[in-house]
């Protein structure tokens, strides 16, 4: 993802904004759909965050097989001490036979263990806002 040219005041200084993690994964699985649907490895996506502002990200590490494609987004946590500062967040996308949409945490990605998230236990640890 390129630079989020946003800034918040914090006191007196101003801080650069970054990605949530569920963007960049939004970003990529946005990405990886459209190679599975349309066979286009785009170079990047356009999304809109749950805040209202529309980033673009750029896809890395495409990659398809059969019924199935992925690739990932680089995140870039803003000036947040954040220690998933330029991770890359993959996603893979497969059809399915059964209608909907179903989501479920990759490697990397934890698991419920207690009640207390928007998400129940044994389900991958993926809010509800990302997975809107």
């Amino acid at each position: 993802m390129g630079k989020l040219e946003l800034y918040i005041p914090v006191g007196r200084e101003r801080l650069r904004c970054g990605y949530t993690t569920g963007t960049c994964a939004a970003a990529a699985a946005a990405g990886a759909a459209a190679l599975l649907l349309e066979g286009a490895a785009l170079p990047a996506v356009h999304i809109d965050t749950p805040a209202g502002v529309r980033v673009e990200a750029e896809l890395l590490e495409h990659a398809a097989g059969d019924g199935w494609a992925a690739c990932a987004v680089r995140k870039d946590g803003g000036d947040d001490p954040d220690v998933t500062d330029g991770a890359l967040i993959c996603a893979r996308v497969e059809r399915s036979a059964q209608p909907g949409i179903a989501i479920d945490g990759g490697q990397g990605v934890g698991r419920v263990t207690r009640p207390g998230l928007d998400q129940p236990v044994g389900e991958a640890a993926i809010n509800s806002t990302p997975r809107a």
